[in-house]
């Protein structure tokens, strides 16, 4: 690595940043490359032998603004994005995993709480609100009010003994493979042109995939929208590659690595409930156990993972969550598409700017 610092002087220290990105600059990396059998470098001492065209100090500030603007604005988008994935992955512990709605209905009992406390119990554990939040949301937004109270009433008062230990009363146990398909079969003629998604563009958190190539099929797994792609591969899978698919259009088949265990939701539970079962950590957990194979090159076994002891959720409430989760998925899949946008509008100005080509003043807020 080389450390690169301007004093400010003749290069604004925003647009080194930039400087270093452009066409210019790297025509003088591959001019001073020094190639090797195993790979290639660049001298230290070549970099202050490079020439690039330098814009005087203010035009360099207004480069760097609007790049810099653009490059904001992406990652606004990626931390909204990483705050609705955890909204989502909060409720679905919440519901699923702790069951604090049932708990609170059972500690609301337990204080001698009316039949009305306990289910406002639940709603205060559903929703975050207190109860004075609860009555004036009652008095102001009835409707949302209404589904919140109709959420809360789908959760039991009570646990139960099971094989996985206390669970809500009346919920049952049974294969994972209940509620999600694992590699379910999809048709792809090989030599057909599809959407190609490679193991490196597959997400570590967040469910977005990165770039989608057009490819001929060769030999991959296979997947449609509402899939959900999860790592089978070491590191791969305990560095969290998942990606639930949401980018093709509606009768496509995509492709992409023999890697993938492809799980999909059970008819009738909702797409979504794969996704986040995918990212459950107990899931991941018991995924990265299943793993088989030589050091370096372990796998997660679907056929293990699909016998998984697991907890059968109810349809309805797992409608209720979908309510909530598949809005958080569209929303960051509408902010992943504006930044793919604005990475695009960043990259066609970024040499034209840099070049002189384009004035700042003509580029629009």
């Amino acid at each position: 690595m080389v450390l690169l610092r301007s004093d400010g002087t003749k290069v604004h220290p925003a647009f080194l940043r930039w400087l270093t990105q452009g066409p210019q600059w790297w025509s003088q990396v591959n001019q001073y490359l020094n190639v090797g059998a195993v790979f290639d470098s660049l001298k230290c001492a070549d970099i202050p032998k490079f020439e690039v065209y330098l814009p005087p100090i203010d035009e360099q500030k207004s480069i760097a603004k609007v790049l810099g603007d653009l490059d904001h604005k992406i990652l606004l988008n990626d931390q909204i994005n990483h705050t609705l994935e955890q909204m989502a992955l909060a409720i679905f512990k919440s519901w699923f995993v702790d069951f604090e709605p049932v708990k609170a209905k059972i500690a609301a009992l337990e204080a001698g709480g009316s039949e009305e406390d306990v289910l406002r119990a639940a709603m205060q554990a559903i929703s975050g609100k207190g109860g004075e939040e609860l009555t004036r949301l009652q008095a102001e937004q009835p409707e949302q009010y209404a589904e919140l109270r109709a959420t809360a009433e789908l959760f039991p008062s009570a646990m139960q003994d099971s094989e996985l230990g206390e669970i809500p009363e009346g919920w049952g146990v049974d294969h994972l493979s209940e509620l999600v398909q694992f590699n379910p079969r999809r048709s792809l003629k090989k030599g057909t042109l599809a959407p190609y998604l490679d193991m490196k563009n597959v997400p570590t958190s967040g469910h977005l995939a990165e770039d989608v190539v057009l490819r001929e099929m060769n030999s991959g797994t296979k997947f449609v929208n509402g899939d959900t792609l999860l790592a089978r591969i070491t590191p791969c899978l305990e560095n969290g590659k998942t990606a639930y698919v949401d980018f093709l259009d509606s009768d496509q088949v995509g492709w992409g690595s023999t890697e993938y265990i492809v799980m999909r939701s059970q008819e009738p539970y909702p797409e979504s409930m794969s996704y986040f079962i995918a990212r459950d950590g107990n899931f991941r957990q018991h995924a990265i156990q299943s793993m088989t194979g030589t050091s370096g090159r372990q796998r997660a076994n679907a056929k293990a993972l699909a016998e998984l002891p697991w907890l059968i959720y109810p349809r309805r409430l797992t409608e209720a969550f979908d309510r909530i989760a598949a809005p958080y998925l569209k929303l960051a899949k509408s902010h992943g598409n504006q930044s793919k946008s604005l990475s695009a509008i960043r990259d066609s100005l970024l040499p034209k700017l840099l070049s002189g080509e384009l004035d700042t003043t003509k580029v629009g807020a």
